[in-house]
């Protein structure tokens, strides 16, 4: 089947309201193949909020922040990418199917948005912070959530900062 180091992230999606379509996302790595254990599974609905799902992920990845646009396209004019407030309903947010995600700590960052895109219609973006301050994490977004949010844990504890003496 696969290697015992890598785990499914699968993606039920509702197409109908009478029935549900499982779909098999990608193999990714992972150093914990155990059930459950460094996973968690995301409800995507049109009952949800931007900020349930923004809430939902912040517990699992707290130095993580996860941001969601709409691109807008006003006659001529290149498309504007408009960031969304987290009061915003998924389904002006652009959803187009409900369903489960169950993502994975080794998954990328890029992974991650992508699936978003292509299974939910949802353009959604990751910063990690990064001493107070939230960085886009567009250089580092093969990295994965767990490093991301790791390197963002380090960074933003002062007693890892080394300060000048005087």
């Amino acid at each position: 089947m696969f290697a015992p180091n890598m785990m499914k992230v699968m993606c039920l999606t509702r197409t109908g309201h009478s029935h549900n379509a499982l779909r098999e996302i990608k193999f990714v790595e992972s150093s914990n193949t155990t059930s459950g254990a460094g996973n968690m599974k995301l409800e995507i609905s049109n009952n949800r909020t931007v900020s349930d799902i923004q809430d939902d992920f912040t517990n699992q990845f707290p130095f993580l922040k996860l941001e969601f646009y709409k691109v807008e396209k006003h006659d001529a004019s290149p498309p504007i990418k408009k960031h969304l407030p987290s009061s915003t309903p998924l389904r002006a947010a652009g959803l187009r199917s409900d369903g489960f995600f169950d993502i994975n700590h080794e998954m990328t960052v890029g992974e991650l948005e992508k699936i978003f895109a292509e299974q939910f219609g949802l353009l959604a973006q990751v910063s990690r912070n990064s001493g107070g301050v939230w960085l886009e994490t567009k250089m580092t977004n093969n990295w994965s959530l767990h490093k991301q949010n790791e390197y963002g844990k380090e960074i933003s504890n002062p007693a890892n900062r080394d300060f000048p003496q005087r």
